[in-house]
């Protein structure tokens, strides 16, 4: 712990006293590196979540990524299969909407990987720095604030279209935006109703989006605490302070 301030100090110092490269080496390491290192530890996330997630099952059969339908929805459709014969009609279709939701991110995932690599290739040394003296999920961060508006674009026509197979969306949005309606201050109040997100694609492209970082998260604290995770010399001459 004592080493890893120590080292994360030092960089402080290096981001702000104009030392050159040659300076830099004979302290152990370069910024260069330090860029290089911190962009290969990206790419390797990035591969691994893409890869994990972008086949059959990856979302659907992982129950730490799964998507599930928005938990307000979910308590309103039980309250539902108390009607007579409700359940057996419903249940099977909200088991397929919930398997296309999760079919539609699969097949989005493996479009992740180019639009990683554009964000990763434009980082600074000032990105570096600040990434490598961040907590051990800093780098998935950077690549969440910089990706997350192309992986959206990406990653909702597919959920969108595996959705509309099923018909999921129209009839989604029917029936919660007819159920919004009966929102009101007063209902809110007496019969504890809220609104819920009529657009269930939106809802399902978050949730898939949140998944993959948490892969690429896992990833990038594996490599961060775990040597065995730093396949090359690269990555374990810039992590290797931090043990």
């Amino acid at each position: 712990m004592i080493r890893k301030l120590l080292f994360s100090f030092s960089l402080l110092l290096f981001s702000l006293l104009p030392f050159s490269c040659e300076q830099l080496t004979e302290l152990g390491i370069t910024n260069e590196e330090i860029v290089a290192g911190l962009k290969e530890a990206l790419n390797q996330g990035a591969r691994v979540a893409s890869d994990g997630l972008g086949v059959t099952d990856g979302y659907f059969k992982d129950q730490a990524v799964k998507i599930l339908l928005p938990a307000d929805a979910v308590n309103m459709i039980e309250k539902a299969y108390a009607l007579p014969g409700a359940e057996l009609l419903l249940k099977p279709y909200m088991e397929t909407v919930i398997e296309k939701m999760n079919r539609g991110a699969e097949k989005a995932a493996t479009k992740a990987v180019p639009i990683f690599a554009n964000a990763i290739s434009s980082m600074s040394i000032e990105d570096a720095m600040n990434i490598l003296k961040g907590s051990d999920t800093a780098a998935t961060a950077y690549l969440r604030q910089t990706t997350s508006q192309p992986l959206t674009s990406a990653f909702a026509p597919e959920i969108n279209s595996a959705m509309d197979e099923a018909g999921a969306s129209t009839a989604w949005s029917t029936l919660f935006n007819e159920y919004n309606s009966y929102v009101t201050p007063f209902t809110a109040a007496t019969l504890g109703l809220k609104t819920i997100n009529p657009n269930l694609g939106e809802y399902a492209t978050e949730k898939a989006l949140n998944g993959l970082f948490r892969k690429v998260g896992d990833e990038e604290t594996g490599i961060r605490t775990n040597l065995s995770k730093r396949g090359s010399d690269l990555l374990k001459k810039v992590f290797k302070e931090q043990d």
